[in-house]
Parts: C-alpha cells; structure tokens; sequence
C-alpha cells in the first residue's frame, strides 16, 4: 500500500552529549567553582554546594560553567559528564573534553575502577566507630528518593560502602567514608537508614538544617588512572568548613 506523504515521520537520532540547548543561567555560585586540575583530556572541578552538576533549564550548573568556558577557548568545545555529585553536595568532580574519554571514565566508574572518599558530618554517631554496610537500595522516579530493603526486590541493586570516624564531638561525628557502589542516593540513604543522618539532609531523617542549598557531605577524593597517560591521579580538596562544627 502507497503511503501518502503525512504517513511518513521523521526519526530522531541520538541527543549530542555536548549540544547546549538550554540558556545559561547566572549564579554567584560560579565565584566558588575551583578548577583542581586541567589536562589535554579532562578537568577536575570542586563544585560548591547548591550547584548541580548536570545541566538545567532552571538551575545554574556546573556542566554549563565549563561549556560557556570551554566555547570561549577552544573552536569545538566539548564537555562530558563523567559522574554527578548530588546538588546539595560539594565537592570533587571530573569533567571529559572528548568522546572517547568520557566512555573510557565511564566505563571505569561502572566497573567500580576509580575509587572516591567523601566526608561527611553525622548526628548522632553511629553505632560503630568503623564499619561496612551492605543494602539494597531502590529508587523512587517519583519522590526521588531511594529506599532500603533488607533483601533483594525487583529493581533494587545492592549498595555497599566503608566508613570511619574521624573525630567525634557532643553526639555529632565526621565520618571518612569510602563507597564501593554508586548507586543513587547511596551514601545519604544507607547513613539515614542506620540511624545516622547527614546533618542537613532532612530527605533522609536529619532533624538540622543549618543551610537550605547544603547538607554536610563532601567529595574529598578522588584516585583513577589517567586514560592516556596510564598513571595513576590522586586529587583532593581541602576539609570542607562544615567539619569545624563539631
């Protein structure tokens, strides 16, 4: 059978990772964007608290800081989101300046290749100075939550990570915790869940919320090896402000 001409539609091809399609939105957060290091490959960023990293038609965000940068410097920018840090957290993040390494960091983030520390500050401590805790976790596309379950349930996937105090103080403690999954929400869902929430972190059980745009938990490492060079990268920030409140 003949199809007229309105029969036929148009296929769309796949989105461009790069393609800006949304308007810059100013932010004094950018005055607090530090840039850790640039190579030919890849930047790390420590991004503020407040400021997504992904970008948005509403929110000012960190991937719209570089782009607007990178167009200023470079003929054919490119800027590739590795991995994301939550909006209300600080932080380390790695940005791609080309394709083929952000499948290259990708694909070591998801086989569990680069490994990341954060801090965060807790109340009340929790039951054990140092422990590892394993749940499943699901998420919630509508709440955007995400939920533990004590076993394993359609669309949960099982979150693990290592914690540590630091220093502990009048019932609040800062805890060095290193994730071994990435799951959603993970580290903010699984210390909520142990009875020891984020300050700040109201989501997940904290009752303080001492800044609207921030809970208590930092991106504080961060340890790869270099796509191009095969060496071995360690970053880290300076111990974020929050950690003097004990």
């Amino acid at each position: 059978m003949l199809k007229r001409k309105g029969d036929f539609k148009k296929k769309r091809g796949p989105r461009p990772v790069n393609t800006m399609d949304v308007p810059f939105i100013p932010s004094p957060l950018y005055d607090q964007i530090r840039l850790v290091d640039e190579t030919d490959d890849y930047w790390v960023w420590e991004k503020p608290a407040g400021l997504l990293v992904e970008k948005s038609a509403i929110f000012p965000s960190l991937e719209s800081y570089v782009f607007k940068k990178d167009r200023a410097e470079r003929k054919k920018p490119f800027v590739g989101v590795v991995h994301r840090i939550d909006r209300p957290v600080s932080g380390l993040v790695i940005m791609a300046k080309k394709k083929s390494i952000l499948k290259m960091l990708n694909e070591r983030f998801r086989d569990q290749k680069i490994n990341k520390t954060y801090l965060a500050l807790v109340q009340p401590c929790p039951p054990k100075l140092e422990d590892t805790i394993e749940n499943w976790i699901s998420k919630d596309a509508k709440t955007k939550m995400a939920h533990i379950h004590k076993k394993k349930v359609e669309g949960a996937a099982q979150g693990i990570l290592e914690y540590s105090t630091m220093q502990s103080s009048e019932g609040k403690c800062l805890l060095e915790i290193r994730p071994k999954t990435g799951k959603y929400h993970q580290i903010r869902v699984q210390l909520g869940n142990l009875g020891c929430p984020i300050v700040g972190d109201g989501k997940y059980g904290s009752k303080v919320r001492p800044n609207e745009e921030e809970i208590y938990l930092h991106a504080w490492k961060i340890e790869f090896w270099d796509p191009a060079s095969g060496k071995l990268k360690s970053y880290e920030t300076a111990v974020p402000a929050f950690s003097t409140n004990l």
